[in-house]
């Protein structure tokens, strides 16, 4: 995939080196700014109110 993420916040792009290390881990180098995307739109990165950041395994988000 070509094409880079335009302005990605920090809580991102912090995400990138893990990223990089799944996609070659699973075959599927090319991918991550796509991955990143995901990430920037389901949780904008933010672990701590979202553990799943991908938003892939149907946890609700915690209320306090």
């Amino acid at each position: 995939m070509r094409g880079e993420l335009i302005n990605p916040p920090a809580s991102v792009t912090k995400w990138r080196e893990k990223v990089a290390e799944e996609t070659k881990k699973n075959d599927i180098e090319g991918y991550e700014n796509a991955i990143l995307s995901i990430i920037w739109v389901e949780t904008g990165g933010n672990e701590r109110e979202f553990p799943d950041i991908m938003q892939a395994s149907r946890i609700t988000r915690k209320t306090a």
